[in-house]
């Protein structure tokens, strides 16, 4: 019988989204006979209730160095390396800001870390891969040129896969009537319902969204738009400029501000939408377009790498011109005039997500990265 195998994943924050949700689709659907999670949050929040959820054990350790003193994050090294001991460690997973506190915690041990997001510089990347991983995974081949072209000289680019992130499709898929959902959610089953989901942050592109829902009223006055996130409290001015905007192109009765709300809310809201737009400014792969596009919602998104992977133009929604507000509000009337070419675009989604991102070949990748280094 072959003996479970203790892995440790580094956790960037205790927030529910982006590359922690990435690990935990891993996590749970690990082989658990062959491996055993066991996770490390820097601090209390929501993450920790999906750990618990999912009854994975976790502790707390704050392994984001920068952010620390030299003192603290000698401390913190010396309590994941006892931690590791007790737990029996045979191999570290980290997200990339916490990697580098997390691998002298882990000395001896094979190492993966996970680059989720772009904008890495090589100074950055030399300082975060000092202690060489054996394997570096990014979400995307747009993320693997960025790390390859900034790799230190002692890093082989041989050691850097795309491994594409996955997509439950059995959580994210369209709903059997979309008014009876809308009705649920407490809006308007006859309107046109268009949203953005994700932290609200200005690299998001909530400003642009609001400005095309401006521009689509005046054909669809009472479409619907949907802001759905929460933001971090450094964006709180940007959030209030939001504000400013709804009241200056009189959207007050078209643009709801849900803020946090649960994973099945957030599901429900994309699965009741005509649209999803995200004229992001930066992704490192677009989680939630994918997300939109299993519950057969066509997509208007940023016209970048890597979202040039996640859709496929002109079939399962349009790559648009960034902060072109436009652009972005034609490609929306032009599918909201359109029922049967909205729907069947959406079709075409959900068969995308199906083949290019799902679960089962993520998990398979991975499990295969981690038989390689244990097997050394």
């Amino acid at each position: 019988m072959t003996k479970q195998k203790t892995i440790f994943y580094v956790f960037s924050n205790a927030e529910v989204g982006g590359g922690n949700k990435v690990l935990l689709r891993l996590i749970n659907r690990l082989d658990r006979d062959r491996y055993r999670p066991y996770a490390v949050i820097p601090e209390a929040g929501p993450f920790e209730q999906e750990l618990v959820s999912s009854e994975i054990p976790f502790t707390r350790i704050d392994c984001r160095g920068h952010q620390m003193t030299v003192p603290q994050a000698a401390l913190n090294v010396v309590r994941l390396l006892a931690k590791r001991v007790v737990q029996g460690a045979s191999l570290l997973h980290s997200n990339e800001y916490p990697y580098p506190l997390a691998a002298r915690g882990c000395a001896g041990l094979r190492k993966v870390c996970h680059i989720h997001h772009p904008g890495f510089n090589s100074g950055t990347l030399k300082w975060m891969l000092r202690v060489p991983p054996d394997s570096i995974i990014t979400p995307s081949a747009f993320i693997r040129d960025e790390v390859v072209r900034c790799l230190p000289s002692d890093v082989d680019a041989s050691r850097v896969e795309v491994i594409w992130n996955p997509i439950d499709t059995e959580w994210f898929r369209p709903h059997h009537c979309q008014s009876q959902l809308r009705s649920a959610l407490g809006i308007d089953p006859n309107c046109r319902h268009i949203c953005i989901l994700g932290t609200v942050a200005p690299h998001k592109g909530h400003a642009c969204f609001l400005r095309m829902a401006g521009r689509v009223v005046g054909e669809f006055p009472s479409a619907q738009f949907h802001i759905v996130g929460d933001h971090r409290e450094r964006d709180r001015p940007y959030v209030e400029t939001l504000h400013d905007t709804i009241g200056e192109l009189q959207l007050t009765q078209n643009v709801r501000l849900w803020g946090r709300v649960s994973d099945q809310q957030a599901r429900d809201i994309l699965a009741a939408s005509d649209l999803f737009v995200l004229p992001s400014e930066e992704e490192g792969f677009g989680l939630v377009v994918a997300e939109a596009q299993a519950c057969e919602v066509p997509v208007l998104t940023t016209n970048m790498r890597p979202l040039d992977e996640v859709v496929d133009d002109g079939q399962t929604g349009f790559l648009v011109t960034q902060d072109d507000d436009q652009e972005y509000a034609d490609r929306a009337l032009q599918l909201l005039r359109n029922d049967s070419v909205r729907r069947e675009m959406g079709r075409k989604g959900r068969a995308w997500v199906e083949d290019r991102f799902s679960e089962g070949q993520f998990v398979d990748r991975v499990s295969n990265v981690y038989q390689k280094l244990i097997s050394i």
